[in-house]
């Protein structure tokens, strides 16, 4: 991101967002995992639950950040091809 940021300054706003969002990712991992361990036990019901509900804040999530990564590094990286 670094290189990213030197080669086009604007878009440290769109770096510090992706950065957090890293965080929030990250956070939605663990939660997986958390989920994930449950399942066989003795609240398997229930860590079903939280698994579902875990995958699907984590796949609406990362695809929006994906998006807004894609919109604002592509072009970026494209340059970067032709240096």
């Amino acid at each position: 991101m670094a290189t990213a940021l030197a080669i086009e300054p604007s878009l440290g706003p769109t770096i510090d967002r992706l950065e957090a969002d890293h965080v929030v990712v990250s956070g939605l991992l663990d939660r997986v995992e958390a989920a994930a361990r449950g399942l066989g036990g003795p609240d398997d019901p229930g860590a079903r639950t939280e698994l579902a509900g875990a995958l699907d804040e984590l796949s609406a999530h990362l695809l929006t950040h994906l998006d807004v990564e894609e919109a604002a590094l592509e072009p970026v990286l494209s340059r970067l091809e032709r240096i």
